[in-house]
């Protein structure tokens, strides 16, 4: 019982610091399988398109960068124009 509550405690100390994090760094994506719908996003800068396999991709670039950079142009894949 004993090393049943202290796996317990590991696991929830650890998911908690996952989840709070330090000052600046973004949260943990947990997606839900269905989530997973390619996301057509464009570079504010040069406008330019680049795909995301999901949303989540696309929300965890934005944070990681200082500032975002992406904007989503169109659910699904990026098409190129003839």
């Amino acid at each position: 019982m004993k090393q049943f509550l202290l796996i317990l405690a590991f696991l929830l100390t650890t998911f908690l610091a996952a989840r709070v994090g330090g000052a600046g760094k973004c949260p943990i994506h947990i997606c839900s399988v269905l989530d997973y719908d390619p996301v057509c996003a464009r570079d504010i800068v040069s406008k330019k398109n680049r795909p995301f396999g999901n949303e989540c991709e696309f929300d965890r670039a934005n944070c990681e960068s200082k500032k975002p950079v992406y904007e989503i142009a169109s659910r699904g894949l990026c098409t190129k124009k003839l």
